[in-house]
């Protein structure tokens, strides 16, 4: 007896996507909803939606709206990595009948390579020599000084899941030792990292690490975690932090005051509290800040479908979907 094939319903604004689902799953009818205006949907598709879809994989916003209203739908998978607007959207009391699962494996490569890119860039001053190139300047005694190996240097992942590890295994493939922060703790002799520390022991990571990078997603408990005076534990190793988990884990006015008080030698981010970054905001002009327009993990169409294809084998199978939202824990 054949598994029963649901149709999968497909809304987003990532390109060619539901054709890549459609060429990866040939057997199965794939429904392309068109996104318009203010990511939303035309009546008739909205209506098509409600009336018939038990599979739907979508950007968030379209999630959203289609949890409570689409009453078919069994399974909601979401094209983002977050899903915190869905998460305040729901009372963890009272949560929907329909699984949610979200994209966790398709932008962990990307960022791991944006973060080694950076790191490398960092303690090779490449964005100083670009400087020096606009100015016609040949500083090579610049470029000699304080230089350190890769295999010298400590990195302390803040969120060691399935992204933080990704970035955590590059980095130890080209000699760094990366220790990696938990919820719960974690023997470091069964982990892919070198050490694992828990949240208690943050201080542990901030004091012992030349660089910091941030995966952790935006949840009460991790909201301004390094905010106040938190950073200035890093003033032992003058850390670089690299943001590209949510900006809500430290304030401006907290990180402006690290780079101004040199608890850290400078930042990398990606992502911050309001999005775009405002005109006047002090974190454009500060000196040793990097500034990125969240696109540490862009998506690309193949990477964000395979996954959803191998979790919609599971889905008719009767398997337990990876990545499901746990409502209560905001993630």
């Amino acid at each position: 007896m054949s598994a029963h094939r649901p149709a999968v319903f497909v809304a987003s604004t990532i390109h060619d996507l539901a054709h890549v689902v459609a060429r990866l799953l040939p057997q199965v009818e794939v429904n392309n909803l068109n996104i318009q205006h203010e990511d939303n949907l035309s009546d008739e598709d909205w209506a098509d939606l409600r009336e018939n879809a038990e599979v739907l994989f979508a950007d968030v916003p379209i999630i959203k709206s289609a949890l409570f209203t689409c009453s078919r739908l069994k399974w909601a998978h979401s094209t983002w990595a977050g899903v915190e607007p869905l998460v305040k959207a729901v009372d963890p009391q009272k949560p929907p009948d329909a699984i949610v699962t979200r994209t966790g494996s398709a932008f962990g490569n990307l960022m791991a390579e944006y973060v080694l890119g950076h790191i490398i860039a960092t303690e090779r001053k490449f964005l100083l020599m670009a400087d020096d190139q606009k100015a016609k300047k040949w500083n090579p005694h610049v470029y000699k000084q304080d230089i350190r190996l890769l295999s010298q240097l400590r990195l302390g992942i803040l969120g060691a899941g399935q992204i933080g590890t990704q970035i955590g295994t590059l980095c130890k493939s080209v000699g760094m030792e990366v220790w990696g922060l938990t919820r719960s703790s974690k023997s470091d002799s069964h982990g892919p990292l070198d050490a694992y520390r828990t949240t208690d022991q943050l201080v542990d990571i901030l004091q012992n690490c030349d660089y910091i990078c941030n995966v952790l997603p935006a949840t009460p408990e991790t909201r301004g975690l390094l905010s106040g005076d938190t950073l200035s534990h890093c003033k032992t190793k003058k850390s670089t932090f690299i943001n590209v988990g949510r900006g809500s884990i430290v304030d401006e006015d907290s990180l402006v005051r690290a780079i101004d008080n040199h608890w850290i030698a400078g930042a990398v981010l990606d992502v911050f509290e309001q999005e775009p970054l405002p005109y006047d905001s002090k974190l454009w002009s500060l000196p040793n800040v990097v500034i990125t327009p969240h696109m540490s993990g862009p998506c690309i169409t193949e990477l964000v479908a395979k996954p959803f294809t191998v979790s919609y084998k599971k889905y008719i199978a009767g398997d337990t979907l990876d990545y499901i939202v746990k409502w209560a824990s905001g993630y």
